[in-house]
């Protein structure tokens, strides 16, 4: 489940994101092309001034003029305050040579730590010093950094090395493919599955995966879950899909444990590979193998969001405090969910998640003011036992959440066989001696028509009775 935030928030992510897709060279001789042609119309259409600008302040203004001059992006991160940073805006970029380079090939962008947008690129970069300047290609691929300052004929050389180390893959053409070309080939591929002809779906399928485009940091947050699960689905009828997906998915772990920095594409392969595989297990033992490596890393902390639900499962707690720093998001997000006639089974996944780290927190205060925000907009009994469950699970059945449980059964008449069995657990959890509890399971059991729900209020039953027999 991503987390949940402000649109503020996720506009910000976006915009990060966004503000490095820029141009990239062909292999052959240096030079660049648009991305696609629905790009070059919108620049067309949001001309900006025709000059030769080597800094630009606005992630539109990047975009736009990055596109529209065929240049490369340095994304400078900064503190305020910090010396280096000042040295590298004094003695580099306004340094004669520099200054020449940058009119022909890049422009710069600087980004603040302290401020919102700044944090979020740095924890998707995983950039843990500062300055730190990143050469990006505008498929949003990094194609190197350089941490600290430098002289400028040396940042300069180091720059150049690392645009002429990269190369990357096109397609029929000469023309660069980006991320449309990308999902273009993806839902050809799916035809392709569809209609049974699964080796020319998985050649599709692969050349997708290679592509350098999938593997920029917009593309892996968006769509790589989807192109993953693709193989998967073609891998259930073919089996090197299965083989290959297998082998990526190993290969983001060696690099995940290997690599301080390893790229962003690992890190969603690794959690969206162990969901298409299967092992969703596996995340939380591999997450504290990185952590045991990387103590304290901007990666690990990205892993962690990644993997919020296996986390939460785990009942690890205190790793995934940051889906409840912001109380105000609580509201932000009942306003948009209205405006927005979002789903209600959906926000209640969202919030009843929150509500569990809350209550396993230790925070019952800010815990029983969300249940109340919620419960206050929607008197439903998908709500009730949203709260009642996380409470189960976070193993603080406290009053208040006995009482949600109930309000659920009463919603539902007595009638429904899973809210019978939330408040028995919950009564049973409060007082393993409850006589309530076996009452009500019985009486459902015996209105019950259906063999498969009797069998389990029976099954609760036995459970119950068996440990107040115990003495548990």
């Amino acid at each position: 489940m991503r987390l949940f935030a402000s649109s503020h928030y996720r506009m910000s992510v976006v915009w990060s994101l966004l503000a490095i897709l820029l141009s990239y060279p062909t292999p052959d001789n240096q030079a660049f092309a648009l991305v696609n042609a629905q790009d070059a119309s919108q620049v067309q259409d949001r001309r900006v001034d025709d000059r030769h600008v080597s800094e630009v302040n606005e992630y539109e203004d990047a975009i736009v003029l990055a596109t529209q001059q065929h240049k490369y992006l340095l994304v400078a991160v900064y503190e305020k305050g910090c010396p280096d940073c000042l040295k590298l805006d004094t003695d580099v970029f306004k340094d004669p040579e520099f200054v020449k380079w940058a009119a022909d090939k890049a422009n710069i962008l600087r980004l603040y730590r302290e401020d919102p947008i700044g944090r979020n690129f740095s924890i998707a970069h995983a950039i843990e010093q500062i300055p730190t300047v990143l050469i990006m290609a505008n498929d949003g691929r990094e194609l190197g950094r350089e941490v600290g300052f430098q002289k400028a004929h040396r940042f300069l050389r180091r720059i150049n090395i690392a645009i002429q180390s990269r190369k990357i893959a096109t397609k029929g053409d000469a023309v660069w493919a980006g991320q449309d070309v990308v999902l273009s080939i993806m839902r050809k591929a799916g035809r392709l599955a569809s209609e049974g002809q699964h080796e020319a779906a998985f050649e599709e399928y692969l050349w997708c995966i290679n592509h350098r485009a999938t593997h920029a940091p917009m593309f892996s947050a968006t769509y790589l879950q989807d192109l993953i699960d693709g193989i998967a689905a073609l891998g259930e009828e073919y089996a090197p899909a299965t083989e290959e997906l297998r082998k990526r998915y190993d290969e983001a772990r060696r690099v995940t444990l290997q690599e301080k920095y390893a790229d962003i594409y690992a890190l969603y392969m690794l959690r969206y590979g162990a969901e298409a595989l299967g092992e969703p297990e596996a995340l939380v033992p591999h997450y504290d193998r990185m952590k045991g490596y990387w103590p304290d890393s901007v990666q690990v902390s990205l892993l962690s969001r990644l993997i919020f639900e296996p986390l939460l499962k785990a009942r690890r707690y205190a790793e995934i405090a940051y889906s409840v720093e912001r109380p105000e998001d609580v509201d932000l997000y009942l306003e948009e969910s209205r405006s927005m006639k979002r789903d209600l089974t959906e926000m209640c996944k969202v919030l009843g998640s929150r509500y569990e780290v809350l209550l396993g927190l230790g925070r019952d205060r800010e815990a029983r003011e969300l249940a109340a925000k919620f419960s206050r907009h929607y008197n439903d009994v998908k709500v009730y036992t949203a709260l009642a469950t996380a409470s189960l699970h976070s193993g603080q059945a406290i009053r208040d959440n006995v009482l949600y449980a109930r309000k659920a059964f009463v919603l539902q008449k007595g009638r429904d066989a899973d809210a019978t069995i939330l408040l028995a657990l919950m009564l049973t959890k409060l007082d393993p001696n409850d006589e309530e509890a076996p009452r009500i399971l019985k009486s459902a059991m015996r209105r019950s028509k259906d063999a498969t729900e009797a069998a389990k209020l029976g099954d609760v039953l036995r459970a119950i009775e068996k440990k107040v027999r115990d003495g548990k």
